[in-house]
């Protein structure tokens, strides 16, 4: 990839992260959102994109809901899925595999590094 292309890319995930940190910390479940936005990248390196994916999916929590959601649009803008996310993730071939799982770590780490500031512990 060309610098241009990269540097394009990371801006534009940066903006997106922002975003969808935005959306989160309007809400009442804010900590939550923010807790799980920070525990998700290790969650991820150490199961596994579709174990952790499938654990998402398994919460009955708005947060949980909300992250899995702003995920799984990131990879649809990004080109990397069709459709579902947990469905395509779980339907590619190994390089394609890594190269979503890189994408989403790339994306929540930009959203950790926003949470951080944009959501304070309430007292």
């Amino acid at each position: 990839m060309s610098q241009g292309i990269t540097e394009s890319l990371g801006r534009k995930r940066a903006l997106r992260a922002y975003e969808f940190v935005l959306k989160g910390s309007k809400n009442e479940w804010r900590e939550k959102y923010k807790s799980y936005v920070e525990k998700l990248p290790m969650l991820i390196k150490t199961n596994g994109l579709a174990s952790a994916l499938a654990f998402i999916k398994s919460k009955d929590e708005k947060a949980w809901e909300t992250i899995y959601k702003q995920i799984e649009e990131w990879c649809r803008e990004s080109h990397l899925i069709e459709r579902k996310l947990l469905e395509d993730v779980l339907k590619v071939n190994m390089a394609t595999y890594i190269r979503i799982t890189e994408e989403v770590v790339s994306l929540l780490e930009w959203m950790r590094r926003f949470v951080g500031g944009m959501i304070k512990k309430q007292v």
